[in-house]
């Protein structure tokens, strides 16, 4: 009969094994972002086994002999593994089975709702303003850009999973930008905006953030989650924007591009709870970024005080 003690310890070496995949592929930037997501699945292969096993010890029958059941340990992995011969890799089949379950749903949340804000830019989109913007700053073609009427100044890029010749899965990158975030920034700064998203997209950001975001809020009750979340947007954020100002030589555009895009935020607070997705809305994440970049800047030679 397999105990407690050696089911959990079982996870925990899954776990161990996937961690240790995940960061031996994080050679590069986009790897990193990989490493993250088989993180994110080996953390949930334990928080799962963790959460199965008092559903099972203590849970509520109806009918005849309705009320609370308790079953023993031992009990709580034979009905985890069904009875089956090997008792051990079927509860962990189980798990598996929750953990992909619960990531699948995360994707096709964030893929449904990518989609459908897409059908709203576009019934919103400025093709003028989009012309001009991609005329002014260095787009790849391969990158979808589009102006849309919106009283609040903000820039964001997301992806749309596609399906090719052969039904190859592909990537759609997007890069969203509001027609208020033009009339308040200059050309210099639009540019280093258009920068630090064309960064994110580059990192594949755009593809594995909004995951994130999506398991995040599915899973609300675990902390870890959200604190991971938040350190990886964090993170992300600052490594987007150093790429950006060194990309167009002009880290005090994008400083001042901050600056602007927050005194915005700050007085539409007093309004309605709202705030950019650029600027991420936490005032001391804001600071922080902006410092970078001036410190960035003072290090180029240049002066942060213009």
């Amino acid at each position: 009969m397999i105990n407690l003690s050696s089911g959990l310890l079982l996870a925990i070496l899954v776990t161990i094994v996937l961690l240790s995949i995940g960061y031996l592929r994080s050679r590069r930037p986009v790897g990193k972002n990989r490493s993250i997501a088989m993180t994110i699945f080996a953390y949930g292969l334990l928080s799962s086994s963790l959460a199965l096993i008092p559903i099972y010890l203590f849970h509520i029958h109806t009918g005849s002999d309705a009320g609370l059941h308790i079953h023993g340990v031992g009990e709580t992995f034979d009905a985890l593994a069904h009875e089956c011969g090997l008792p051990i890799v079927c509860a962990i089949n189980e798990l598996l089975l929750v953990t992909l379950g619960v990531l699948l749903f995360a994707f096709v949340l964030n893929q449904g709702a990518s989609r459908f804000m897409l059908r709203r830019f576009r019934i919103r989109e400025d093709t003028e303003m989009t012309g001009a913007l991609g005329a002014v700053c260095d787009v790849d073609d391969s990158v979808s850009l589009h102006v849309i009427h919106d009283q609040r100044p903000d820039a964001f890029s997301f992806a749309i999973l596609e399906f090719g010749r052969f039904l190859k899965p592909r990537g759609r990158d997007m890069i969203i930008v509001t027609s208020s975030l033009m009339k308040l920034l200059d050309q210099d700064e639009l540019r280093t905006v258009l920068a630090h998203e064309l960064a994110h997209v580059k990192r594949e950001d755009n593809r594995y953030v909004p995951f994130f975001n999506s398991v995040s809020s599915l899973v609300f009750f675990d902390p870890l989650i959200r604190l991971t979340k938040n350190r990886i947007v964090r993170e992300g954020e600052f490594k987007a924007d150093r790429e950006a100002a060194i990309s167009t030589g002009n880290p005090l555009g994008l400083a001042r591009a901050l600056g602007k895009i927050s005194v915005y935020d700050q007085g539409a607070k007093a309004r309605r709870p709202s705030y950019s997705a650029f600027s991420g809305g936490r005032r001391k994440v804001i600071l922080e970024r902006i410092k970078r970049l001036m410190e960035l800047a003072e290090s180029m030679g240049q002066n942060p005080n213009y």
